[in-house]
Formats: structure tokens, sequence, C-alpha cells
């Protein structure tokens, strides 16, 4: 029986400019894109092609489809005893709450995608051209290797409803010079095959959020994610543009009040502002050893280099003397961490030179410990992304 007075909408029509993939000629371009090599990176993305979870969410469930098909391991449990990726996780840049409401601008999605250990390669229409954009898209389809060009395009260029959205190319037809396009809007559009010409006639619009063009990103697996700890807000409130900024500021204000850049850091990294109800420090967490295989001995080791810096030192006699409730020995270890990946951005000269060559003592001194130098690093360059990320809204919900 079919329902009757049900508001809303149930999916649209393709416009003549897209084909539909299911369609017989969507088949036929298919098979013509598959004997000419262009469909390398459709199959890891099919086999992850999942419906974005909210109707604002079109980069977080392109990003998520993308991080699972590179098979990354998240490091965190989604649900029952699996590692996987959902949108819910990628929430390293501003608050899902935020993104439902608003969307995610182009910059935004390379901060997620960076912060995710992916390497991004961002282009904005109006800085390149489309053959630029079909050198990428070509070299992205053919080559059977983590790599995958994400467009984010105004739908109305294509004669499609909505406005701001994002899609991975999931293959090139060079006979025809069309793209497929998996869009994970199913609930609106099925995937679909359309001009690559056209496609990026549709970026060259400005986002009204950002002031310029939409472009494309090119996604590879870096290889980036840290091994032993990770930064994230899994139990916890947190608003990570709001919390790295504060980080930022009290650091700065700290040096200046105190004159100490030590002492100013772990000040910032155990605060608690008005409106918060985290430590900046206790989003740093280690991976539990069933997350990262059970090797025991790689934690051990990892734990001992931590524990043979000075700045592990200095960390256990400031929790110490403020006599900070805790698992201490826990919470100076992932302390230590956490000051020594602080963006460099955030330390300001101090006229108490004895402070500042402390500091880069400490910091140096990591080079002799391989595995803690590869963690900070990359939490480091997680927090950079982060604070450089703007804040600055996308399309609203396609």
């Amino acid at each position: 029986m079919q329902p009757t007075n049900v508001r809303g909408f149930y999916r649209r029509p393709l416009p003549d400019t897209c084909v539909a993939f299911e369609s017989a000629e969507g088949r036929s371009i298919f098979r013509d894109a598959l004997e000419d090599g262009g469909m390398e990176c459709y199959f890891p993305l099919a086999a992850q092609f999942h419906t974005q979870a909210d109707p604002a969410f079109c980069g977080l469930g392109t990003l998520s489809m993308i991080l699972n098909a590179f098979q990354i391991d998240p490091g965190r449990i989604w649900m029952g005893p699996w590692r996987w990726y959902s949108e819910t996780f990628l929430d390293c840049c501003l608050p899902l709450e935020e993104v439902q409401k608003n969307g995610i601008t182009l910059p935004q999605f390379v901060c997620l995608a960076d912060c995710n250990g992916l390497l991004t390669q961002l282009n904005y229409a109006s800085e390149s051209d489309v053959q630029k954009f079909r050198n990428e898209v070509s070299a992205a389809c053919r080559k059977p290797e983590k790599r995958v060009v994400v467009v984010s395009y105004d739908r109305r260029g294509l004669g499609q409803t909505g406005a701001g959205h994002f899609s991975p190319v999931g293959g090139y037809d060079q006979r025809r010079d069309m793209v497929l396009l998996l869009d994970v809007a199913r609930f609106k559009y099925p995937p679909h095959w359309v001009s690559l010409t056209l496609l990026f006639d549709s970026m060259k619009s400005n986002d009204p959020a950002t002031e310029r063009s939409r472009g494309f990103v090119t996604l590879t697996d870096g290889g980036t994610k840290s091994k032993f700890c990770t930064v994230n807000s899994e139990g916890k409130n947190v608003s990570w543009s709001r919390i790295t900024k504060r980080l930022s500021k009290n650091i700065r204000e700290g040096i200046e009040r105190k004159g100490d850049v030590c002492e100013a850091i772990l000040d910032a990294l155990f605060s608690v502002e008005e409106g918060e109800t985290t430590k900046i420090v206790e989003t740093i967490s280690f991976y539990s050893q069933e997350t990262r295989g059970g090797n025991t001995v790689e934690m051990e080791e990892f734990i001992r280099q931590i524990q043979s810096l000075a700045a592990f030192h200095f960390v256990t006699d400031y929790v110490t003397s403020r006599s900070l409730q805790a698992d201490r020995e826990m919470m100076c270890e992932l302390a230590t961490i956490a000051f020594l990946s602080c963006p460099d951005t955030s330390i300001t000269e101090t006229p108490d030179t004895s402070s500042m060559h402390r500091y880069r003592e400490m910091m140096r001194e990591t080079g002799g410990t391989p595995m803690v130098k590869e963690d900070v690093d990359v939490i480091q360059r997680n927090l950079i992304a982060i604070c450089q990320c703007s804040t600055l809204r996308c399309c609203k919900p396609n």
C-alpha cells in the first residue's frame, strides 16, 4: 500500500547533463572506461560507497568513504569491537552540530583529511585550469594506488538542485571526457557520469562562506597517522577550532605574564576556561594495545623513550607540585607528548632567554627518541592544521 500525505522528497531526477551510472548508456561508458584503464580508483571506492548520514554531511561522507577505501585504521571503536571510520569521527576541525547546520568549506575538508593521515593537494578552480584538473583526474583514476580526487562544486552548474556539494571522482572515460561522480547523497541523486569540462566550470563559482571559488583536492595515503598516541574528542565535550585557538592565546598570554615558556605551555594545557569542560591535555590519549595489534614491546619502548626525556621530568615536577589528581604516571607521559606537540606558532619570544633555551633544548632532545618524535610530529601537524582551518561556513545542506 502506498503511503498517503507524506511530506518531503523521494529523490530527484537527473538532468540531461548527467548520465545515470546504472543506465544502458552509463554501463556503456563504464565498459569503455574500464577497457581504457580509467576505472582503477573505482573498485576500492565502490566497496565503501555509502549514503551520507545527514543532509549536510556530503564532505564528511565523502571523506569517511575514502578513509575506509584506503584501509586507514581510525584507532577508535565504531561499534561493538570494530574500528571503522564514520562521519561522527570527523570532528577535529569543528563540532558536528555546526556541520549539520552549515556543512563544511573546502579548507575545512582539507583540514579534516590532514588530521586523519592523508596527504592533500588543494586546487581552487579560479587558480587552476581544466587541463590540470583533467591530468589530476586521469592520474588518480588510472593508477592502482591509494589516490582519489574529490571535487567541491555548485550543483546548479550541472543543472541539479541545491548548491555546494562534495563528491569523490570514481572513474574517467577518456573517449568522452567524462567523469563518474559517486554522489554520497544517494537519497537525492544516483552515481552519474558528467562532462569533465562542465564539472570544472561548476567549481568556478564562489562559495559565499569563503569568498573564494570551489575546487578539487587530490588525496593520497600519506601514512602519517600517529602510532602510539592520538588526539580525539571521544566522550569529551570539545570544540576543536575553539580549543586550539585557546591554546595559542593562553600560551602567548602566559609567556607575557610569567616570562617562562615551559610553564606557560603547561598552564595552558592544564587550564579549563568558562564554557569548556575539558583540559586540552585530556584530549591526548594512548591507543590501546588492542588497537595497534597488541605490540606491548613497542609500546613499552615508546613509554621508556618518553620517560628518558628532560621534558618528562619537567612535566612530572609540574604535576607533582600542583597535586593534580589522576593516574599520575600516565598523565605525565601524555602531558609530555602534549607539551612537545604544541605548534611552534604559539611560542613567542621572551626576554627570559634561559627559559627559551630550555624549551628549545627539550624539543631538540626528541631527535634522540625516534618513536616519540614521530608521534609528536604527526600530532603537531594535526594541531597546526586545526589552528589554520578557517571557521567560515559552507553551503546549506544539499
